[in-house]
């Protein structure tokens, strides 16, 4: 899974976004900014007094629209058109009903803004929490905010923006699955509309809703802190030296379980899988900026600066199948009988 730097942000924290397009405009971003650049700027205090907000969301989500399914028994009705020896008696059940919920979204955001002079600073916590529709399945969110500016006479400046937090994702499938492989929400589907129909894991068609939400686990965890510093030095009339670096780490774990409540999982005596991966990204820049107007007619501006961006990952993979004891599921992936080699891939630019 791809690290999501936007997941990171909470849109509280956003002053402004600017799309830089054009090549002079991009020209300092060097090779990234070749297809254009999106800026976007968090807030900062802009007054002397002291602005404290707070406020919080809740609200629902439920499922637009159930796919029209079988009932129990019109299922049976149409087996025993087709082969009248059928003998099915078992208790009818809705999968889609038993795999869905009315899920609770809530957020919660409180900040603190303001200036003293010539320092001013903007702070913020925010926590929301996603329950996804389909039961075990969501996504959480805390992140922390901090950006510190500090203006001196000759109106040089320096500032520090920092954000660090977590995000936790609960999926179900989430990555693309072999062909024909099931899922909770194939499942709600494609199973037989009788509780314990046909030979049990047959195949993975007698997989159900209810099986694949005891039985599997798709579960990351990702910390994440970004920092950057930043020093505006005015030289003399109209040059200015701007000088950024910043710096934004991630280190995320994802486990994977699939339990013998589900076919592929009973054929294997269950089966874990865990990655880790951790990204450094760093940059620098340097800029030399020199802005006049002369005579209120004539304009004139240079630019002279240079970049350096850099970045250091490694995800690590470990799976494992046929365990004697499931009760720790991805957790006890070490006790596992088969082990495939870790598997480390390391990229770096």
């Amino acid at each position: 899974m791809d690290q999501n730097t936007l997941a990171s942000i909470n849109p509280n924290d956003i002053e402004k976004i600017e799309v830089l397009k054009d090549a002079a405009a991009t020209a300092i971003y060097g090779s990234q900014g070749a297809n254009g650049v999106v800026i976007i700027t968090t807030k900062m205090g802009t007054n002397r007094q002291e602005d404290i907000h707070y406020h919080s969301n809740i609200g629902i989500s439920t499922m637009g629209h159930t796919p029209e399914i079988l009932s129990g028994a019109e299922y049976i009705t149409m087996m025993k058109q087709a082969n009248p020896d059928v003998n099915l008696s078992d208790a009818p059940v809705d999968w889609s009903d038993a795999a869905t919920r009315t899920a609770l979204i809530h957020s919660h955001y409180v900040s603190s803004t303001g200036s003293n002079g010539r320092t001013r600073h903007h702070l913020s916590m925010g926590y929301s929490d996603e329950q996804g529709t389909i039961k075990r399945t969501g996504v959480s969110t805390m992140n922390f905010k901090v950006n510190i500016e500090r203006t001196f006479k000759d109106n040089s400046l320096f500032g520090v923006r920092g954000n660090f937090g977590h995000i936790r994702y609960n999926m179900t499938q989430g990555t693309p699955p072999p062909i024909g492989s099931m899922s909770t929400i194939k499942a709600m589907t494609e199973a037989i509309p009788l509780r314990n129909a046909g030979t049990p894991f047959g195949s993975q068609l007698d997989d159900t809703s209810e099986g694949w939400l005891a039985g599997y686990d798709d579960i990351t965890g990702q910390y994440f802190i970004q920092q950057a510093a930043y020093v505006k030095a005015v030289l003399a009339r109209g040059l200015v030296l701007n000088v950024e670096g910043g710096l934004d780490y991630r280190s995320k774990e994802r486990k994977r379980w699939v339990g013998s409540e589900i076919w592929r999982g009973a054929v294997e005596q269950g089966r874990a899988a865990e990655s880790n991966d951790r990204a450094l990204a760093y940059n620098a820049s340097l800029q030399l900026v020199y802005d006049r107007v002369f005579d209120n007619r004539h304009h004139l501006t240079a630019t002279l600066g240079t970049t350096f961006n850099g970045n250091n990952n490694t995800n690590e993979i470990i799976e494992g199948y046929k365990f004697f004891k499931e009760d720790l599921r991805a957790e006890g992936i070490e006790l596992a009988e088969n082990r495939q080699p870790s598997h480390v891939i390391r990229t770096r630019n």
